[in-house]
């Protein structure tokens, strides 16, 4: 196998049919903070929602860190009518670069749900992942009954590899995960059984 290509400079914007996929800055600290700290959000997520503009500026930190490092690239979505406003994130958060494995994140804002913003970001992402940075697989970690997310998900090709069992602890009770993965179509590679 060849080397990833996790040089993300100059960063790789993406345009959709209709989003504009750019870099996180810290200019976006009010819009991660927004995201981070909405309940309705994080129902499904194993940490609790953000307490503090602090936390965004710390998730700000971590991506551009990851970003520099190889380790991880995130793109801000925003709509084309809205500059400067990012309804959400998504990304390759986690890139484990001796197995070509990525793990996807994402979160848009509640108003812009079911509009198929995610799904064609994702497209997006999935493209960048295993054409640009060369990934053999992506997953994503979901918590089981995250419907949305497991459909969204789903329609983009994606299996369920695993399912845990009360592997989690919140809000005093213990919740199932499921991880769903995606090999690269793409590509050819010996496997050995």
């Amino acid at each position: 196998m060849k080397p990833l290509n996790t040089n993300f400079q100059p960063f790789p914007v993406i345009r959709t049919k209709r989003l504009l996929m750019r870099a996180i800055t810290m200019q976006d600290v009010d819009a991660c903070f927004r995201h981070r700290s909405d309940p309705d959000l994080y129902k499904f997520l194993i940490r609790p929602p953000a307490t503090s503009i602090a936390e965004a500026e710390e998730f700000i930190h971590r991506v551009l860190t990851a970003q520099h490092t190889g380790d991880g690239i995130h793109w801000g979505l925003e709509l084309p009518e809205r500059p400067g406003y990012m309804i959400g994130n998504i990304g390759i958060w986690q890139i484990y670069k001796s197995d070509y494995r990525g793990v996807l994140g994402y979160m848009m804002d509640k108003e812009y749900h079911g509009k198929g913003y995610m799904s064609e970001a994702l497209t997006e992402v999935m493209k960048y992942g295993f054409d640009s940075i060369g990934l053999h697989s992506l997953k994503a970690d979901v918590t089981y009954g995250n419907l949305p997310s497991m459909n969204l998900l789903e329609r983009h090709g994606f299996t369920q590899e695993a399912h845990f069992k009360e592997d989690c602890f919140k809000d005093g009770k213990f919740l199932d995960t499921v991880v769903y993965g995606l090999i690269n179509p793409n590509q050819k590679v010996e496997r050995f059984l």
